[in-house]
C-alpha cells in the first residue's frame, strides 16, 4: 500500500510540481494550500507523512505539534524558507524527521522520505509485535487460570524428579511440595517408580501415562 503524504504549503503550483514528482515515487500526495484546508484533511485522517511549511498560518504550528504529541507515529518533514530554519528547528527540534530549505533540493527530498518511509516500516512492525505480544500475555493468562482452577491434582516435574510447579488442588491436599520428588510427595518412595512417566517423557519427548 502506497504511503499517504499531506503537503501543505501555500506556493499551490510549487505544491503541484512537488505532488507529481513524489507521486512518481509511489506516494499518495494530497495538497492544501491553507491552514484551514489542512486542519480539514488532518480530522478527517491522519496521514504517514506530513510535508510542510509551518509558517503559512500562525495557528500550524501549534497544530503539528499537537499531531505529533498525539500521534507521535506520523513523520513530519518541515520545509521552509532558508532563513527560517533555524526558527522551525528551535520549535520542533528532534520531534520532526527531517528540514529542507527551499528551493527544494531533490536529492534531499528523497533522502528525507526514504528515512520517514523506514521510520514508518519500523514502527509497524513494533506495533505488530506489540499486538502479538499481547496475544501471547492473554492466551498464557488462561493458561495459568485453567492450571490453577482444574479439578485435579498437577504438577511439573523436571528431569530430576523435583516438582517445579503445582496448581491449587495439589497444593491443598500435600502441601507446598515444589522442590520435593514426585515419587516421594505421590508414592511415598524413596527412589522414582518402576516406568516411570516423566522419565520416559524425557526420554523420547512423547507423553506417558500412568495408573
Amino acid at each position: 500500500m502506497a504511503k499517504k503524504i499531506y503537503f501543505i504549503d501555500s506556493d499551490e503550483k510549487h505544491a503541484g510540481a512537488l505532488k507529481t514528482y513524489i507521486e512518481r515515487q509511489q506516494y499518495d500526495v494530497t495538497c492544501a494550500s491553507t491552514f484551514d484546508a489542512a486542519r480539514l484533511l488532518l480530522d478527517k485522517n491522519l496521514p504517514d507523512i506530513i510535508l510542510v511549511d509551518p509558517f503559512i498560518s500562525d495557528e500550524m504550528i501549534s497544530c503539528l505539534e499537537s499531531v505529533k504529541r498525539e500521534n507521535p507515529s506520523v513523520q513530519i518533514i518541515i520545509l521552509t524558507q532558508k532563513d527560517k530554519l533555524d526558527a522551525a528547528m528551535d520549535i520542533f527540534g528532534s520531534k520532526v524527521i527531517h528540514y529542507i530549505a527551499m528551493p527544494i533540493n531533490s536529492k534531499t527530498l528523497d533522502l528525507a522520505l526514504i528515512a520517514a518511509s523506514k521510520n514508518i516500516s519500523r514502527n509497524r512492525k513494533i506495533d505488530r509485535y506489540s499486538e502479538r505480544i499481547s496475544e501471547l500475555h492473554g492466551t498464557q493468562d488462561l493458561l495459568n487460570q485453567l492450571f490453577e482452577k482444574v479439578p485435579c491434582y498437577i504438577s511439573v516435574q523436571d528431569r530430576n524428579f523435583r516438582i517445579t510447579a503445582a496448581n491449587r488442588k495439589f497444593r491443598q491436599h500435600f502441601g507446598n511440595q515444589v522442590g520435593g520428588h514426585c515419587f516421594d510427595i505421590y508414592k511415598h518412595r524413596d527412589s522414582k517408580c518402576h516406568d516411570c512417566p516423566v522419565a520416559e517423557t524425557f526420554q523420547d519427548g512423547e507423553s506417558h501415562s500412568t495408573e
